[in-house]
This record gives C-alpha cells, structure tokens and sequence, in this order.
C-alpha cells in the first residue's frame, strides 16, 4: 500500500521539491502517464482519505476506467443523497456499470462516495527538442504545473521566453532555467479521468 513515509524521491518528484510544489517532509508519488501522445512523468498529491477507504474496501489499488461511469459520478454531489428519480433514463441504465465501491443505493436515493485518488502537482516531460517538448509539456497545463525537461544545448536564445509565456517551466541539463506558472486546475471529467489513471500506474 501506498503511503507518505520516508522513501528516495524519483528525480521528477525531486523537482518538484526545487520548486516549491511539496511541503516540508512531504512524499510524492509518480506515475508515467500518456495523455494525447505525449508521455510524462506525472508527480502527484495523494489523498490519503480516499486512498485509504479504496484500500480498505479491496485490499489493493482501485481505480475507474470507465468513461460512462465516470461521467455520471462527476454530475452526483459528493456524499449527499440524490433520488433516483430525478436521473435521466440513460443515467439510470448506466447504475449496473458503476463499481459497488464507487456509491450507495438506499431507500430510492444514490449517494457517491467516491473522490478523485489524487490531485496532479507536476508534469515533466523529457525531450532532446525543446520545442516539441514545449508543446507537449503544455497539454498537461490545465492539469497541473509542467515542465520540459532538456539534457542537452539549448540553441534557441527566445526559449526560456517562450516557455515563460506559455507557463511552462524549463529545465536544461538540472539548472531550472524558467519555473512553470501555477496551475488554476477546474475540476473535470478528464482531470478526474487523469487522476484515476496515475493512480493506478503510481509508482511503489
């Protein structure tokens, strides 16, 4: 299981710490996710109640990978009851896909008591060219801070200035060189998609 305790920081996670994203004694865990072709290294903030409860329930990882599903836990509040009666036909016909653990049913209402795992705190994205890394570092910017991450010389003198502009962070052989902007993440079906995704590819 998964925890918070004392273990060697991943070089991704390492990062994050550089810049500010962990707080003091913090651990990070790290996934290598894809998302629209472009891979990365993806540091992130469990939430350590949901963790728990999903652990609790199966004794092992628990994650959603259901679009369907998904999408209709996202328009139920969280833990409040809702009657069945007031879910569209097609809501009500996507009740038998949704895991047992992700909800309840009792007296004609349903109650989600399901959470994103995790939130997303750093994306860092590895590239020879910096400008492809640029591009694919920023898909990940309504998700959290990115970053592209170059090991070799950066030939182009506007590039810091362009990743600063576009608030993504830019690291050249370990010298941060432009910090990313911070991330104003609106909750999502996608973040929520993401979250359940990293999850179940945590690294440890």
């Amino acid at each position: 299981m998964l925890d918070n305790g004392p273990a060697t920081a991943t070089p991704a996670e390492a990062l994050a710490r550089r810049l500010g994203l962990a707080h003091a004694g913090e651990r990070l865990p790290t996934a290598r996710v894809r998302v629209h072709g472009h891979e990365a290294r993806l540091v992130c903030r469990l939430d350590a109640h949901e963790h728990g409860r999903r652990f609790r329930t199966a004794g092992r990882r628990l994650a959603l990978a259901d679009w369907g599903p998904l999408n209709l836990l996202m328009a139920l509040p969280y833990e409040e009851p809702v009657p069945l009666a007031t879910l569209s036909t097609r809501e009500r016909g996507m009740l038998p896909r949704l895991p047992y653990w992700t909800h309840e049913l009792h007296a004609g209402h349903i109650r989600r008591i399901v959470r994103p795992p995790l939130r997303p705190v750093l994306a860092v994205v590895a590239a020879t060219r910096w400008s492809r890394g640029l591009d694919a570092a920023a898909t990940y910017a309504s998700f959290c801070a990115p970053v592209v991450e170059i090991n070799v010389d950066l030939d182009d003198p506007f590039a810091p200035m362009e990743a600063a502009d576009r608030g993504v962070g830019l690291v050249v052989d370990g010298a941060e060189l432009v910090a990313p902007a911070p991330s104003a993440v609106r909750q999502s079906a996608t973040s929520w998609w993401l979250a359940e995704h990293a999850y179940w590819r945590l690294e440890g």
